[in-house]
């Protein structure tokens, strides 16, 4: 009986042995795989009847800390949305410049300043008045192309949280998969290893692009949450579902007409506040928004406080023809003083003159019937309105507007008639959605076509004949528009800048200095995380990770183990033949 025993010992741990081995070759073989996980053949003793009967394999576990694990995946999460910042940041400093650079919008505003300065020494130079244009087209194509490109950007960033969507919604499926042949091999007492290290490779992804919370259930499948504790994967998976947008533009938002974020059929967008599809969501609804309101901003300063100027002047020969830039479909609250239409002839002589004596409160109709009635119908000269549109003609004479004092109402400040009727504006443009100026801002047509209809002078009175003219050499409202440009203007709160008093090119720069900020604080986190990430991997990757040496170490163990075992089969069979032998 005993002998029997003995060989039965010796079998099983062949078996065994040869087993480890096995394992053991196939650690080595993946050293190298990316997720693998080192694998160790669990022996145990057999007993019968309370005696040793050899040894037998109880399993092939994983040698892994799941708490490091789990870590890992949260610091995966936040490394991955930090990637995504660093990568737009960079691209909007590549896009608009950093402050200081040459090619900045607030550079560009410095250079449409020098050509106002340069017009204004010499009003009457065409070198200077083209070089102005030059500028100025300039000036507007940036802001068009700084609007462009965030639109741009927030179109990417919501197409890359379909695609992120996409990869969680496919993992999710693997990992649905693997549950169902993990339960069922562990049902039937099989090894699990392999098929569990595929499943964690699924969820560091899934991880990489959204928060999620897991656990493991008592027959060996992983139920998976979103951070809002919204079941992903939880004996059925839950897909995730978005429409990405076609287009973009300022007025595409979310909620409204950018699509949420749904799982069984509720909008859980708001939840997702890490991971890559959290950083793309924080830019494309607030980073990049911000700056647009910003950019809006700018550009509507810039507007507004320009034309205010460029309307109590003229060109010359002066525009034959003004027509509102935009419709004024409000009220004016008062007219105070005396407003003056000039007719001039093409070398700034006068032609004819009325006056339009304070009418108290109009809108943009009663304004234009009180100027159609000053002009008389001299020479076919007219002044109508259409829908909050005032249009003058002058029947082939330059038209001129002066004097006299608008106040709006509603706290906007006061301006001129020119102006309040939007008459002889510089810059034009319209933005229907009132949140993207910038992407619309032009030069007046007009005015590109011919820079001699610029403002550089406003409308004289001769002391000694009364009539009233424009001088070649005048630069009285060029020189205060280029004067704009030191001046401290107000902006009102907008984005992520708080109001502030500052010049036009020193709020160009804010905008940048906060976009360089927030590109320089993504570096840091990310640079910080990185570093987080690669001691905790090191650290998962020491415990679960391979060792060849280690590895080869134990194969010459497993090796003198399996040459003992097999010697115990030989001497239990010369035994066996001896025993036979002294029977015959």
């Amino acid at each position: 009986m005993s002998l029997n025993i003995t060989l039965f010992n010796a079998l099983s741990a062949l078996q065994t042995n040869q087993a480890a081995i096995q394992v053991t070759s196939n650690n080595v073989a993946n050293a190298n795989t990316e997720g693998f996980t080192r694998k160790i053949a669990r022996q145990e003793s057999i007993v019968i009847a309370g005696t040793g009967a050899g040894v037998r394999l109880s399993g092939i576990q994983r040698q892994v800390d799941e708490y490091l694990l789990r870590e890992l995946r949260g610091v995966s999460g936040s490394l991955g949305g930090l990637q995504v910042q660093d990568t737009f940041f960079q691209r909007m400093q590549d896009m608009f410049g950093a402050p200081g650079s040459d090619s900045s919008i607030s550079a560009s505003i410095d250079r449409f300043e020098a050509a106002l300065h340069g017009l204004a020494v010499t009003p009457e130079g065409m070198s200077e008045r083209l070089e102005l244009m030059t500028a100025a087209e300039a000036l507007v194509r940036q802001f068009n192309a700084m609007s462009r490109d965030i639109q741009t950007l927030r179109l990417q960033a919501d197409q890359e949280i379909a695609r992120a969507i996409e990869i969680v919604n496919a993992q999710i499926k693997i990992i649905d998969e693997l549950n169902s042949k993990i339960s069922s091999a562990q049902a039937l007492g099989q090894p699990t290893a392999e098929l569990e290290d595929k499943r964690d490779i699924a969820l560091n992804k899934i991880a990489e692009q959204l928060e999620i919370s897991y656990f493991t259930k008592d027959n060996g499948e992983v139920a998976i949450y979103t951070r809002g504790g919204r079941a992903l994967l939880d004996s059925d998976p839950q897909p995730l579902s978005h429409i990405p947008a076609s287009s973009m533009t300022a007025g595409f938002t979310y909620p409204g007409a950018v699509d949420g974020i749904h799982l069984d059929g509720t909008d859980i967008t708001t939840e997702i506040r890490s991971g890559r599809i959290g950083a793309l969501i924080a830019l494309r609804d607030g980073t990049l928004p911000d700056m647009t309101a910003e950019l809006h901003n700018l550009a509507t300063t810039l507007r507004d406080e320009v034309n205010r100027i460029h309307n109590e002047g003229t060109g010359l020969p002066a525009a034959t023809r003004l027509t509102s830039s935009r419709p004024q479909t409000g009220t004016a609250a008062s007219l105070s003083g005396t407003v003056q239409i000039t007719l001039l002839n093409p070398d700034g002589t006068q032609a004819f003159t009325a006056t339009v004596p304070a009418p108290g409160t109009l809108d943009a109709a009663g304004f234009a019937a009180a100027i159609d009635a000053a002009l008389g119908g001299f020479g076919g000269a007219s002044a109508s309105e259409s829908g909050g549109v005032v249009t003058i003609d002058g029947a082939g004479f330059g038209v001129a507007i002066s004097g006299g004092t608008i106040d709006p109402g509603g706290g906007a400040p006061t301006t001129n008639l020119s102006d309040f009727l939007h008459l002889n504006d510089f810059f034009v443009g319209g933005d229907g959605t009132g949140t993207d100026y910038a992407g619309v801002i032009a030069i007046r047509d007009d005015i590109a076509a011919n820079p001699l209809l610029v403002s550089r002078g406003a409308v004289q009175q001769d002391a000694v004949t009364g009539d009233y003219y424009v001088s070649t050499g005048d630069n009285s409202v060029v020189q205060r528009l280029a004067e704009l440009f030191s001046q401290t203007l107000s902006f009102p709160a907008a984005g992520g800048l708080a109001q502030s008093g500052t010049t036009l090119a020193g709020y160009a720069t804010e905008i940048l200095s906060r976009n360089a900020m927030q590109y320089d604080n993504a570096l840091t986190q990310k640079a910080s995380q990185q570093a987080l990430y690669d001691e905790m991997k090191f650290r998962a990757d020491s415990m679960s990770g391979v060792n060849v040496d280690e590895e080869m170490a134990n194969l010459v163990i497993l090796q003198n183990a399996y040459a003992a075992s097999a010697r115990l089969v030989t001497v239990a069979d010369e035994m066996y033949r001896i025993l036979t032998g002294m029977g015959a």
